[in-house]
């Protein structure tokens, strides 16, 4: 009897292991900025007309300092660095992050962003790039973006 508990505690300790551990060793305690950011088809920019396919041309120059931050505590927290885009723009803005598989692949949910569930393509300690299979800007047209993210010092 005392083989058959010791037994079932083993494998119960076995199943509460963190699934994840190497992906959140990967993802926590670095400032991650976006380096490169991309959609297919193109994004037509409402006021210019300018189509986009590389969003970081089009984006403000205030957002060129922010940077991610993934918490133990399954927080994403969102940086804007010390130039805002406008005065009543937060230091910061914090949300909660999930990961989860599904066939095979990791994917990491960000609760209330643009970017709600994303497809992780690759993750290492310096890099990493999602996959973003049905991003909706706001236009009608839903579009595949990748956007690949370092890790800063």
């Amino acid at each position: 009897m005392r083989y058959l508990f010791c037994l079932s505690f083993l494998v119960l300790l076995a199943c509460n292991k963190d699934e994840f551990a190497t992906e959140r060793a990967l993802l926590e305690g670095k400032k991650w900025k976006v380096v490169a950011y991309t959609v297919n088809p193109f994004w037509t920019h409402p006021q210019t007309g300018v189509r986009y396919t590389n969003l970081l041309l089009a984006a403000e120059a205030c957002s060129a300092d922010d940077f991610y931050r993934f918490e133990s505590n399954n927080q994403f927290v969102q940086h804007f660095g010390e130039q805002r885009c406008s005065t009543a723009e937060p230091p910061s803005s914090a949300t909660l992050y999930t990961l989860t598989k599904n066939q095979g692949k990791t994917w990491l949910s960000v609760s209330g962003t643009a970017f709600f569930e994303v497809q992780i393509e690759s993750l290492t300690a310096d890099s990493m790039r999602w996959i973003i299979p049905n991003f909706d800007m706001g236009d009608g047209q839903i579009r595949v973006a990748n956007m690949t993210l370092a890790a800063q010092p």
